[in-house]
């Protein structure tokens, strides 16, 4: 009988996830720091990892989302699929763990999110081909939004998918991410009493609160006239 080991011990059982997807989470994740580039200007940003990120927004995705389709349904309108949004939410950092690297969103560029895409998709072999279907729909949708012209054709065309079926799925994804960094933002403002970090933050993304918005009436619930205004003050320091 051949000797139980890390990779062998769950061959038989498809049930239980792919041991490395487990490490990749509990391990790599958890050594990639965030906010390198901004923490050389703003030296007392908190530390976060990969890994607390990802925790962070979904706890962020679920509670804001329940509230949403709450509403949503007493407006007798769609509601979003939250297990869609957690998934992706759970998998969206994934290759920052891979790749060992987190890049500033005021760096990134398409070519960054493609070799993202490439450590992803070696990431999901193993798993069955629904599983590698499903799991590749979810943490597409994070680039569905803006599609980047260098992915491949195969996944430009789960992100039409993506578009046509799950619009307002597509549209919140990196609203709630952004919206994540602000809350970064309003966090080193407390501790610190220094507006800096925030106003960084809000100036790169006050329009794209103001686009998401646009697209999806609902999300002014969440970037809502008031705090709207309370950022625009915080801007005029």
């Amino acid at each position: 009988m051949t000797q139980p080991t890390f990779d062998n011990i769950f061959e038989d059982s498809d049930l239980v996830p792919h041991p490395h997807s487990w490490e990749t989470a509990q391990d790599a994740m958890s050594k990639v720091t965030r906010w390198d580039q901004l923490r050389k200007t703003f030296l007392d940003i908190r530390m976060q990892t990969s890994g607390e990120h990802t925790l962070a927004l979904a706890l962020l995705v679920d509670s804001i989302v329940r509230k949403l389709n709450r509403e949503l349904t007493t407006q007798m309108k769609h509601e979003m699929d939250l297990s869609l949004l957690v998934r992706a939410t759970m998998l969206h950092d994934i290759p920052e763990g891979i790749l060992q690297t987190d890049v500033a969103f005021t760096e990134k560029k398409d070519a960054h999110s493609l070799a993202e895409l490439r450590a992803f998709d070696l990431y999901t072999e193993g798993k069955s081909e629904e599983d590698q279907r499903e799991i590749m729909l979810a943490y597409l949708l994070q680039f569905a939004y803006e599609m980047p012209d260098n992915f491949p054709f195969w996944a430009k065309d789960i992100m039409r998918k993506l578009r046509k079926e799950h619009h307002s799925e597509v549209v919140f994804f990196p609203f709630i991410e952004r919206y994540d960094y602000l809350m970064m933002g309003f966090s080193h403002f407390k501790a610190t009493g220094n507006p800096g970090l925030l106003i960084t933050l809000l100036e790169g993304h006050m329009v794209d609160f103001d686009k998401a918005v646009q697209e999806l009436p609902i999300l002014a619930l969440i970037w809502s006239p008031g705090l709207k205004a309370r950022c625009l003050k915080v801007l005029k320091r």
